[in-house]
């Protein structure tokens, strides 16, 4: 966000949204950076809203319980953020196109997000350089979790998880203009890293050299 910050936020935006904003650590790192003046937020979770509005603090942000379903923007805004929650949205489609209508004229629309496979459904061809990848590791630092997951799993767990995430440009492009675009990568490293990091954390000679940076860089 720093260099958000430099080319887009200086001076501040005005007023930002971010949706799907969990415990709140991206409105509160973006208002402690000074990207923008006020902040609204919204999640359908009260726990983490709870834990949001504790950590809060004197910061000028707004909390709301709201679900995607049937979320509509209550003014309009100069920022619109989203940090890793377009890939849960059912109704993808009616939601960008709301938030498109929320920005003001000059306003922008950041996105962080897992974009792929729906429902990590991954190719034949993907899913081979993925298991060579793992079988090349030291067995210590291979994953043994499935790296395509099995369709009734992901309903039974959460049903909304990466449900539309193979659309999601599609539905920018439909409604945005793209200012800039950074592929972060990541297409073997975020299956192989998924819940399999404590190894990797231990801080030996094996963890720091070679293993982590190979699959960082896949």
């Amino acid at each position: 966000m720093d260099y958000f910050k430099r080319n887009y936020a200086t001076p501040p935006r005005k007023r930002c949204l971010v949706f799907g904003c969990g415990t709140g650590w991206v409105e509160r790192d973006l208002f402690d950076r000074a990207v923008a003046e006020t902040f609204d937020a919204f999640d359908g979770s009260s726990e983490y809203l709870a834990i949001a509005a504790k950590q809060r603090g004197a910061r000028s942000i707004s909390y709301s319980q709201l679900n995607f379903d049937s979320y509509v923007p209550q003014g309009s805004y100069d920022l619109i953020v989203n940090v890793a929650s377009l890939h849960h949205v059912r109704l993808l489609f009616r939601m960008v196109h709301l938030l498109s209508h929320a920005l003001e004229s000059n306003g922008l629309f950041v996105n962080w997000e897992y974009i792929g496979p729906s429902r990590n459904q991954y190719t034949e061809a993907h899913l081979a350089i993925m298991r060579g990848v793992n079988d090349s590791l030291p067995k210590r630092f291979r994953t043994s979790y499935p790296l395509r997951p099995d369709i009734s799993a992901c309903l039974s767990g959460d049903p909304t998880e990466a449900i539309h995430s193979a659309d999601i440009l599609t539905a920018l492009e439909g409604w945005l203009e793209p200012v800039e675009r950074k592929m972060l990568g990541g297409g073997v490293a975020y299956q192989l890293l998924w819940n399999n990091l404590s190894e990797f954390r231990k801080g030996d000679q094996e963890a720091k050299q070679g293993t982590s940076q190979d699959i960082a860089d896949s």
